[in-house]
């Protein structure tokens, strides 16, 4: 999995705090770079290292949200 890009819908955001705290969730996984868009309810994650795409949902959970790969 190298340079991947996916997109995560995600639910239950209500605000740009919202998607600053799941952003900020998944700056723990390594090689992560994600753009969280509160206004489009989904994130656009590209992955550069071997993280599993179910560790990305399970990060996003973790943070109160709901999440599905489209």
């Amino acid at each position: 999995m190298s340079n991947e890009k996916i997109t995560v819908d995600i639910t239950g955001m209500t605000c740009d705090h919202c998607a600053a705290t799941i952003k900020k969730f998944l700056g723990t996984l390594p090689g992560i770079n994600a753009e969280v868009s509160y206004q489009n309810s989904n994130a656009i994650i590209e992955i550069t290292e071997n993280t599993p795409v179910d560790k990305i949902i399970e990060t996003i959970k973790s943070a109160g949200f709901k999440a599905v790969q489209r």
